[in-house]
């Protein structure tokens, strides 16, 4: 008689790959908090004395440490194209906070070392995590977290009326707009659905997606930072020029944008208000008086002081000790002012060797990240100064670790 036969099952071994989802996942939410929440504090809502601690960017920042340089089980993957960009954007980094060393005034300069502190830490935890981990799972995931924490930022903008320049939770005017430049270029990529299954493109998303991507852009207006205006549109068309997706597909979505926006502007009171700030901010300040927010004054100062010291500059947070502006509004002009030629001269070697190495490994799979860094880039040239960049340190070097996507295999019937 044969002897019965029994079947047990072993309880479930997460593994390498199970344990490494939750990791990259929560990696990516970091990520998303430290980009968009900037230097706001909980400090301001708790009554309590202002502190590093209480900045929400902090605990992402730790938090993303801390997950890369958990001990993992192999390799994922990674990518060492990228060594060279981190090379080079810590040479710049890390000089700048050098810097501190000659600053003039050491408590405004605290609070830039902290900044230069956290970007090198999220720059030596994405390296670490791009060999270490699938990168892919960690850019959806930092996508899609983007995506939430910009909306609620849209609508508690919304929410708390259309009048004046709008801002949301201190941060200021210009870094709203490109907040709200980053989310069109989100959402407008969710309408070409880039990477994404062609059945989650029909039906009513489409629609949806391309609202929420002009809702976005009027908020950019509503904002009135032109540099958030200009760097939009320039990286709104980057983004459809390299799309992966069907020619036919991307003019349609530019056409159904476009009439979508065009009827926000006639038809709601947000359009109002729409024409009413970009007629203010851009044809009648820009064009007719030629007002540029004192932008031609800050240069020539920056540009003028910087000579003074040209080889290391006048030391960290120098422009806001010595001038009445936080800094001096371009990214290329802060580093000549603060630290002189050798500083300036990293900076190029950062932003040269990124884009030879996003030309020859191609756009592919990147389009988003790519398009997203020149929308910062662009912006960095108006305002904002280095921490205000992070975003494209960021995507530059998500954009290097990430692998090109495979291709479609055709069933033969």
């Amino acid at each position: 008689m044969p002897a019965p036969h029994h079947t047990s099952r072993r309880p479930a071994v997460p593994t390498p790959a199970a344990s490494g989802a939750g990791r990259e996942v929560l990696c990516g939410f970091a990520l998303a908090l430290f980009l968009v929440s900037g230097s706001w504090s909980l400090a301001r809502v708790a009554g309590v004395e202002p502190m590093v601690i209480w900045q929400p960017r902090v605990w992402a920042v730790i938090v993303l440490v801390a997950l890369a340089f958990m001990p993992a089980r192999g390799r994922a993957g990674g990518r060492a194209r990228g060594r060279s960009v981190l090379g080079a954007e810590l040479a710049w980094l890390g000089f700048s906070l050098v810097s501190i060393t000659w600053a003039p005034e050491l408590e405004l300069a605290e609070d830039q070392a902290v900044d230069l502190a956290l970007l090198i830490a999220v720059a030596v935890a994405l390296h670490r995590l791009a060999h270490t981990s699938r990168i892919e799972r960690l850019a959806s995931t930092l996508r899609s977290s983007l995506l939430v924490l910009l909306l609620g930022l849209a609508a508690l903008a919304l929410l708390g009326g259309v009048g004046g320049r709008m801002a949301v939770l201190g941060g200021g005017p210009n870094v709203f707009g490109r907040n709200m430049g980053l989310l069109c270029l989100l959402a407008l990529e969710r309408a070409l659905c880039f990477g994404v299954a062609r059945s989650r493109s029909r039906g009513w998303w489409l629609p949806v997606w391309a609202l929420v991507a002009c809702v976005a852009a009027g908020l950019v207006a509503l904002s009135g930072s032109r540099g958030a205006m200009i760097s939009t549109v320039i990286a709104a068309g980057l983004l459809l020029m390299l799309g992966r997706a069907r020619l036919s597909r991307r003019l349609a979505v530019a056409l159904g944008v476009l009439g979508l926006f065009v009827g926000l502007l006639v038809l709601t009171p947000l359009g109002d208000r729409v024409i009413e700030s970009f007629a203010s901010r851009v044809l009648n300040l820009l064009v007719a008086d030629r007002y540029v927010s004192s932008r031609d004054q800050i240069y020539l100062i920056a540009l003028e002081g910087g000579a003074t010291r040209p080889i290391a500059g006048h030391g960290l947070a120098s422009f806001a000790a010595q001038t009445p502006w936080p800094y001096a509004h371009n990214l290329a002009l802060d580093a000549w002012f603060e630290t002189g030629a050798i500083g300036v001269a990293l900076l190029g070697l950062y932003l040269g060797r990124s884009a030879l190495l996003l030309a020859r490994v191609g756009t592919s799979g990147r389009e988003l990240w790519v398009a997203i860094a020149l929308l910062i880039l662009v912006g960095a040239q108006f305002s904002g100064g280095r921490y205000d960049a992070r975003a494209l340190l960021v995507c530059v070097a998500l954009a290097l670790a990430l692998p090109r996507p495979m291709p479609r295999v055709r069933r033969s019937p």
